[in-house]
């Protein structure tokens, strides 16, 4: 087994077991992921430049995206900086950090939280690189971990709402009883996991019903379809009861927008025709409410009312742009969130608890990073879609992964414009590994085997 294998598979590991300690959201446990890419990436690097690891993306195929990000780096790191002059920037910024306590020579209100939030990106992005690399020869193993553990996250969730048992893990529920959050702790959060791995069986479906050569008897087909796609089939079902009793209602729309992405990619690759698109279409009217019937009673009152949430995300939402306007290209500093609620907020936002995200992912990125930082990150994140979108046309095969990336992508975008899903380590984490799989599988092979003697000999010790 070659090295490539050993770390991918290992990588792979990490990503599906991210969403088993609440979603990764506590301290040690993103930490501790961001520890093991860490380790993963050196492991692969120092194997890399021995010559017992290859390469197979050279890096110009990826230099557009990299040097994004890396533009987009500069300023949450210049926020936590002390020497960063804050005087003449914003005429409330003093007056903020006296009243937060803080240092008035920092540009973030909480250095602490930036640079926490710091390292998750660079974990993020080396997985991408990592899934980019490692995920070029064996993505089908990569989309199978990925659809098979978001089912069985489903199955433990399901079972545990069947049951009656108000527990995650071994921990009593403290919020959301009576949904299925699975291992998260946030419904709305497991409802965007869990819409993830719906796509990734249904790709996995589509591919696997096209899979017949001509001459086919009809028994062959039969058992192609009993046989090998109809345990996708069921793990679509599974994972779409299971996002229906979440009863988040942004989340089955987004997943749906998804789906409706990820069809239109197979179609534009050639890998649907019009008609079977048009099929799939009216098989996911049929499956929503199947699924809607079979549990989704909570969902449908949802979807009938205007919950008290909704006020507050209108609150939340104006609270955010008029602190915005204050500091719009400057920002806040990187998670800093909770610092600006905590000035900005009046008595309209009636609510007790304290909010540690906006309930918009595109706002709150705007408010701590600026909006000049955010529009190269998104950019960075843009270009990876626009290669995958290109390489739906331009690649002959394998064309399921890039139609995964820009249906995951539409998902988590849509999701993020009334939730914070995609700040979970494990959905980000997730999704940084979707997105290095389509992105390796954008380009014509033949490209690849010109490139890869080149980068392992440069690579090697003269």
């Amino acid at each position: 087994m070659s090295a490539n294998i050993i770390i991918y598979r290992l990588l792979l590991s990490v990503i599906i077991l991210a969403p088993l300690p609440l979603g990764s959201a506590r301290p040690l446990a993103w930490t501790g992921l961001a520890a093991i890419v860490a380790l993963l990436l050196t492991g692969w690097s120092l194997l890399l430049t021995t010559g017992r690891a290859e390469a197979s993306m050279p890096i110009r195929t990826f230099r557009l995206p990299a040097i994004l990000f890396l533009l987009a780096l500069i300023w949450p790191v210049a926020q936590i900086l002390p020497f960063v002059p804050t005087t003449g920037v914003e005429p409330v910024w003093n007056e903020m950090a006296a009243v937060l306590g803080g240092d008035a020579t920092r540009l973030s209100l909480d250095p602490g939280r930036g640079i926490s939030a710091l390292m998750q990106w660079l974990s993020h992005a080396g997985i991408f690189l990592l899934a980019l690399q490692l995920g070029r020869q064996r993505p089908h193993e990569g989309l199978l971990v990925l659809a098979w553990g978001g089912c069985a996250y489903a199955v433990y969730g399901l079972a545990m709402h069947m049951l009656g048992i108000e527990k995650i893990l071994w921990m009593d529920k403290w919020a959301y009883q009576g949904t299925v959050t699975a291992t998260f702790v946030n419904r709305n959060a497991y409802a965007a996991y869990a819409g993830i791995g719906v796509i990734c069986c249904m790709a996995l479906l589509v591919d696997r019903l096209r899979q017949h050569r001509r001459g086919w008897r009809l028994r062959d087909r039969a058992e192609n379809i009993l046989v090998h796609a109809s345990p996708y089939a069921i793990a679509t079902l599974t994972l779409g009861m299971a996002l229906a009793l979440t009863q988040s209602r942004a989340a089955l729309a987004a997943t749906g927008a998804g789906l409706l992405v990820l069809w239109a990619g197979l179609w534009v690759a050639g890998v649907m025709r019009r008609r079977s698109a048009l099929v799939a279409m009216g098989g996911l009217a049929l499956l929503g409410v199947l699924v809607l019937s079979l549990g989704g009673e909570g969902t449908l009152n949802r979807l009938a009312e205007a919950g008290i949430q909704d006020d507050t995300r209108d609150i939340l939402n104006q609270i955010g742009w008029n602190a915005f306007l204050n500091a719009p290209l400057t920002g806040y500093g990187l998670g800093s969130y909770p610092a600006i609620l905590s000035i900005y907020r009046d008595v309209s936002l009636s609510q007790p608890e304290t909010f540690v995200h906006a309930h918009n992912l595109h706002l709150e990125m705007m408010l701590e990073i600026g909006v000049i930082a955010t529009l190269l990150l998104y950019a960075s994140i843009g270009s990876v879609l626009l290669t995958c979108l290109i390489g739906l046309r331009r690649r002959q095969r394998n064309q399921i992964y890039p139609a995964v990336a820009l249906a995951v992508a539409t998902l988590l975008i849509l999701h993020g414009l009334v939730d914070f899903s995609l700040q979970m380590p494990a959905i980000a984490a997730t999704f940084a590994f979707v997105l290095g799989l389509g992105f390796a599988q954008s380009f014509p092979s033949d490209e690849k085997k010109g490139t890869r003697a080149r980068i392992t000999a440069e690579a090697s010790p003269q």
